[in-house]
């Protein structure tokens, strides 16, 4: 007598369960990663132009613009500028020049540990005077986004320093 056997046996679902499951362990951490590579990307394309804008800006002008809005830069819709700061929709960055560090700086993060920091400084003669485009940092996070934040850095070979990782 033959038996019609439909469905799975217990054994084989399991199987198949820790097959998947397997399989997740693997993928789900370069998918983070990914994604934090992803975001890390698109706040530098964000940051840069900024950057670059206001490094032209001091040279014809021997100072820094007092509202980012005088910098010629289109920021994306999704950003408000108020003065020497431009902040995205959702609040989970922040972009500001700060002429006291010589610096354009980004804050990424909604608080709680979880920050990180892009700063591009420029470079500064012995006359504290700014002579050209500088070193861009990003400054580590911390947390379990900063765990993901330096495999991303490492993976995009960045240098690691004191103040956090030089881009190159």
């Amino acid at each position: 007598m033959s038996k019609n056997r439909k469905g799975f046996t217990l054994l084989e679902v399991l199987v198949v369960v820790l097959i998947i499951g397997i399989l997740g362990a693997i993928a789900l951490p370069q998918y983070t990663v990914s994604v934090e590579r992803a975001r890390v990307t698109s706040n530098m394309s964000v940051l840069k132009p900024i950057y670059d804008s206001a490094l032209q800006y001091y040279s014809f002008n021997d100072e820094f613009p007092d509202s980012l809005k005088k910098l010629p830069v289109s920021l994306p819709a999704s950003y408000r500028v108020s003065g020497l700061t431009a902040t995205s929709d959702d609040g989970s960055c922040r972009v500001s020049i700060d002429s006291s560090q010589r610096a354009v700086i980004m804050v990424c993060g909604k608080g709680s540990g979880e920050e990180y920091k892009f700063v591009f400084k420029y470079n500064i003669n012995a006359s504290g005077t700014i002579f050209g485009a500088g070193k861009y940092f990003v400054v580590l996070a911390q947390g379990d986004r900063g765990e993901v934040f330096n495999k991303v850095a490492e993976s995009s070979g960045w240098t690691r320093t004191g103040e956090g990782y030089l881009l190159k």
